[in-house]
């Protein structure tokens, strides 16, 4: 397309504006106009609603006529309000019963991640909470955050994390983690998705039992794309103590996914997690699983 063969061209702008000109070049990041007073302007593609270009004859070309633009994060307050440019999603289930004895479990999540070529960022925060005839029996937190710094026609990155975990019922309580190390992405096709991280880093447990341990880490993260409504992701990571050989813990998980209504994103949700202990006090268990389902509403 030169600019000779178009004239009176209009560009339609997101917020009504209208510029008259002749139209360079359009392409899937930017619309150039050549504009009788401003001259040579460049408009990101998602400042522009629409693009109407007339041949010198006066008819209109119909094929460049509109410029296929995203929704912007401002049509939608939640976005805009929220962590805007990034895929988000909430997660909500809950059940119970009220008669012969009275129980209530609930589970709520959110999650959002953001990739360009030199980053990638994943942040995660669930809450567990089970009631069984007025008594609490789970009262949990977490809240994770994932940073990845991409190299360049590589399969290897670096990564940073780190993570909050309260727990009513457990002899810490609470537990503050951060880790640094290497990852490497070990399968990137169109039906799955792995990824491998080995690190360094360190917990420190409070509560009832005050303690920081050095901790080693060694994780997998599989998606398995099985069509286009179903995704089953998985993961497993352990954190070998280093102060005392032998002692790790280990938490692992996976959740099927199914979308139920695409345009309005909502999804259906079933998983199982299990964290793993090798030392424990008290009367806890080894083994801490965790059934769920829930709603997914991506935004």
């Amino acid at each position: 397309m030169t600019a000779s063969a178009l004239i009176a061209d209009t560009v339609e702008l997101i917020e009504g504006d209208l510029l008259h000109g002749t139209v360079i070049e359009q392409t899937d990041q930017a619309v150039i106009l050549d504009h009788p007073v401003m001259g040579q302007v460049q408009l990101p593609i998602d400042q522009v609603k629409g693009v109407l270009i007339t041949s010198q004859g006066g008819e209109e070309v119909l094929a460049p006529a509109t410029v296929d633009v995203p929704p912007a994060d401002d049509a939608d307050p939640l976005s805009a309000a929220l962590l805007p440019g990034w895929d988000k999603h909430f997660e909500l289930g809950f059940s119970g019963s009220d008669g012969n004895s009275q129980t209530f479990n609930l589970t709520s999540a959110f999650g959002a991640t953001r990739e360009d070529d030199d980053r990638r960022w994943n942040l995660n925060a669930t809450y567990f909470r089970n009631e069984d005839d007025g008594n609490r029996t789970r009262n949990e937190f977490t809240a994770e955050a994932v940073h990845d710094w991409l190299m360049p026609d590589s399969p290897w990155f670096k990564f940073a994390s780190g993570k909050f975990e309260y727990d009513e019922f457990q002899d810490w309580e609470t537990r503050t983690g951060g880790f640094v190390g290497v990852g490497k992405q070990l399968i990137d096709t169109d039906k799955h998705n792995l990824i491998g991280r080995a690190g360094l880093g360190a917990s420190y447990e409070g509560g009832s039992v005050s303690e920081l341990v050095p901790e080693a880490l060694f994780g997998l993260e599989w998606i398995y794309h099985i069509n286009d409504r179903q995704t089953l992701e998985s993961y497993v990571t352990v954190f070998p103590d280093l102060d005392e050989f032998g002692e790790s813990r280990t938490i692992a998980g996976t959740a099927w996914t199914l979308a139920i209504d695409e345009a309005d994103g909502i999804s259906l949700k079933l998983g199982i997690d299990n964290e793993y202990e090798s030392k424990t006090g008290g009367t806890a268990k080894h083994n801490d699983v965790k059934y769920y389902g829930a709603l997914v509403f991506d935004f």
